[in-house]
């Protein structure tokens, strides 16, 4: 019984020792021809440190860091170790696991090139290239929908955002694309990065903006998290239209709490705006 024991302890030691090995192996994949200079780098921050300090061609290493190759490359030697090690419930989790752990790391590795001085020149089309893979995981192309609003916000404060320029035509087509993604959670991301865009950017077709908001909070299908993104946003926008679909959900006892408490939230809020009209009406009519 104590061999048997100590057998197993030792499979699931080395397991955890190899995820920890793969999971850092995407940098080490990517990151090893950009930094030959800095040999002593061997932590992931260090590894995305050495990179920032060594800013060769910051573009083409987020496409790297981020590239669906060696995404594969990690996650199909994790799956295959657990062929031979796991369960097929415990395969089935740990393969679960590394998608969110590798993507976690992207997340970070664009959100440091986001916030260097001086931002790649490219950085939104690899954003936008990173959402249109499909064969790229939804959270992957969530991220990156979620830094397409993110670069857009950044280049408004530096005063650098052109509405008119074929990138923002590119990067609010991308946005719009994805809030039509309403069964994922990249929905919930574009409705937020349009919604905050809207104020900066008189380009948003914001009448196309809420009727995509009215109709995924209509939409019990639709992902959990889009769906209260778009209650919550057309409380925010006061999307009249939404209010028969914000009813129905404060009303439906099988509706989640938060989703309920959220529609009646916006609901007081369309109607505070309505009742404001009104009185100002009476005001002007005096």
């Amino acid at each position: 019984m104590s061999v048997c024991c100590n057998k197993r302890l030792l499979v699931h030691a080395s397991l955890v020792a190899f995820v920890v090995a793969v999971t850092y192996s995407l940098f080490d994949f990517n990151v090893a021809d950009e930094r030959d200079d800095v040999p002593g780098a061997h932590t992931h921050d260090e590894r995305v440190a050495s990179f920032m300090d060594n800013r060769k061609t910051p573009a083409s290493m987020c496409h790297k860091l981020t590239s669906t190759s060696a995404y594969r490359t990690a996650v199909s030697r994790i799956s295959s170790e657990g062929k031979e090690s796991l369960l097929e419930s415990e395969e089935k989790v740990l393969h679960a696991t590394s998608i969110a752990e590798l993507a976690s790391e992207k997340n970070q590795v664009m959100d440091k090139l986001l916030n260097q001085p001086q931002m790649p020149s490219d950085y939104g089309d690899v954003m936008i290239g990173l959402y249109r893979d499909k064969s790229q995981d939804v959270l992957t192309r969530d991220f990156a929908v979620q830094h397409i609003g993110l670069y857009a916000q950044a280049l408004a404060r530096r005063g650098e955002y052109d509405a008119d320029a074929a990138e923002s035509r590119k990067l609010r087509s991308a946005l719009f694309d994805a809030a039509g993604e309403t069964r994922t959670i990249i929905a919930a991301a574009a409705f937020r990065a349009l919604a905050d865009m809207s104020v900066f950017d008189p380009k948003v077709d914001t009448n196309r903006l809420d009727s995509l908001l009215a109709a995924c909070t209509a939409d019990a299908s639709s992902d959990p998290a889009s769906r209260s993104m778009a209650v919550q946003l057309c409380g925010e926008r006061r999307v009249k239209s939404s209010r028969p679909a914000l009813e129905s959900i404060r009303s439906d006892p099988t509706a989640p709490e938060i989703l309920r408490r959220s529609a009646n939230y916006s609901l007081a809020l369309i109607a505070g705006t309505e009742s404001s009209r009104r009185s100002q009406t009476r005001a002007d009519s005096w």
